[in-house]
């Protein structure tokens, strides 16, 4: 259970205090705050022999000049451990989903072609290929020709990868949600010793949503972004890496956000636990709430893939109670990229929708607020885990 637990604290499958919970064990801490420059970084040396995931990546849905709607997917990750996996890397994944849907297209799920590479075990890269360097105040991810800062609260992105060039400048919209466990409660990995944190040991980390404008270049056409939102992570786990085939169990996990002009929301779900939290950011506030009892995500329609011959989810309703108030969301995707991930004793399959939604906010005491925008959803499963 303890394996369970601590890949829980790290995809935001933390309890909220003084709500309904859903598990009665485990009650964790909740932490929101700025983004912290030094967290960015990479925490341990270039050499850390011991297991380790950690990752930082965007993903970004909106739409461009020309009309079309899209989203984008660009992580670093560095994976170590015989235990979690097959083999070590350094891991550059890069996804884009992107067409021109009219009103009624976008009602339901489309057929549409999508780029993805960087999970395929031909694309892992030796360990030391990917960069991760802070210099003065200045964090930066460098992988072969694609690279992203973090400077004075922001990001840029900018290079290639496979058959994508980006252009993109990132801002945050609202504060860092450490559903992972804040950093400062890390062992060993003080940012100031990193090339010496050979027995670094915890999880930390979170996301933030965020705005972003640029360009995107696909296949030789530019792509010039009109509006976008999106959504920024940072993960770090040391020395112990829990198997994601047994997280993945069941119905799996369930990553659900949305972004409005006012409001923008977090929601996720995992069977195995059961585990759940929740974020709404409103003005200049981020609010977060944990347990079952408070957060779900409801399909309410399903499709079959003709690719894959499987039918995924591609509508929720989705709730969440906060102390100041209860938020209800609906959305429906029109979009899809699905590709595995392989662990060590079996195979993950992972889906990302391109999507819509409406929302409602209904404070304590107060009146109803809806909005309406884009949103995505990323869903996890085992399909396999080899019998031992």
């Amino acid at each position: 259970m303890k394996s369970l637990v601590d890949l829980a604290l790290s995809v935001g499958l933390l309890a909220c205090h003084g709500l309904a919970q859903g598990t009665g064990d485990e009650v964790f801490a909740m932490g929101v705050g700025p983004v912290v420059l030094a967290n960015e970084g990479p925490l341990v040396p270039n050499d850390y022999q011991r297991p380790l995931f950690s990752d930082s990546g965007f993903v970004i849905r909106g739409n461009t000049t020309a009309g079309e709607e899209f989203h984008i997917w660009i992580f670093w990750y560095r994976q170590l451990g015989k235990e979690e996996y097959v083999v070590n890397g350094d891991v550059m994944q890069v996804a884009l989903l992107r067409g021109n849907f009219t009103e009624e297209d976008q009602s339901h799920m489309n057929n549409v072609p999508f780029m993805n590479k960087g999970q395929n075990l031909e694309d892992y890269r030796h360990p030391g290929t990917m960069r991760v360097f802070q210099k003065e105040n200045r964090v930066t991810w460098q992988f072969e020709g694609i690279s992203s800062t973090a400077e004075q609260g922001e990001w840029t992105v900018k290079g290639s990868y496979s058959d994508l060039d980006v252009d993109l400048n990132i801002r945050p919209r609202g504060n860092m949600f450490y559903h992972a466990g804040g950093f400062a409660d890390l062992s060993g990995c003080e940012n100031e010793t990193t090339s010496t944190n050979y027995n670094c040991d915890g999880v930390a980390g979170g996301i933030i949503h965020v705005s972003a404008s640029g360009t995107i270049t696909a296949n030789g056409t530019a792509l010039a972004i009109d509006q976008a939102q999106g959504v920024h992570e940072r993960i770090l786990m040391a020395s112990n890496v829990p198997s994601r085939l047994e997280v993945g169990l069941g119905r799996g996990s369930f990553w659900l956000h949305g972004w409005g002009e006012r409001f923008s929301w977090f929601t996720f779900t995992s069977e195995q636990g059961p585990y759940a939290v929740g974020m709404v950011n409103i003005g200049n506030e981020s609010h977060v709430t944990g347990g079952n009892l408070n957060v779900t995500i409801e399909a309410r329609d399903h499709w079959l893939d003709p690719e894959t011959d499987q039918v995924n989810p591609t509508g929720w309703h989705t709730t969440a109670h906060f102390e100041n108030g209860v938020l209800e969301a609906d959305v429906q995707a029109f979009g899809r990229v699905y590709y595995y991930w392989l662990r060590n004793g079996g195979l993950l399959i992972v889906n990302q929708m391109t999507a819509n939604m409406v929302m409602r906010y209904s404070p304590h005491g107060g009146e109803p607020v809806t909005d309406k925008g884009g949103a995505f959803m990323e869903f996890m499963k085992t399909f396999y885990e080899q019998p031992k």
